[in-house]
């Protein structure tokens, strides 16, 4: 459920730079109890939030890294660096607060 509401706070502003992304993330984090969640898998959910985050003119080292996945500037990359290394949901959370106030 925190997917859900974490994914759906951004996923305006993700359908407005890139709708293909918008579909895979929701797709993948709509809360349905008749289906499988992230269904695509985790990779494809994140490598969804990293394509659009630069179209919206967000800072991706602001953003920073998920465990196993990498970070948004460098998608290639799994080891964290000097970034912070965030959960899946958390990083959601943080990309949401951080698209909001960059519209603001």
């Amino acid at each position: 459920a925190e997917g859900y509401v974490f994914s759906h706070s951004v996923l305006p502003y993700v359908a407005e730079v890139n709708g293909d992304a918008a579909g895979v993330i929701k797709r993948n984090m709509d809360f349905q109890f008749d289906s499988e969640p992230v269904r695509d898998g985790a990779r494809k959910v994140f490598q969804a939030f990293a394509s659009a985050i630069p179209e919206m003119g967000v800072d991706c080292e602001v953003v920073g890294t998920v465990n196993g996945l990498g970070g948004v500037c460098d998608r290639s990359s799994s080891s964290p660096s000097r970034r912070t290394q965030l959960s899946l949901l958390t990083s959601i959370a943080v990309a949401g607060v951080v698209l909001v106030a960059s519209l603001l």
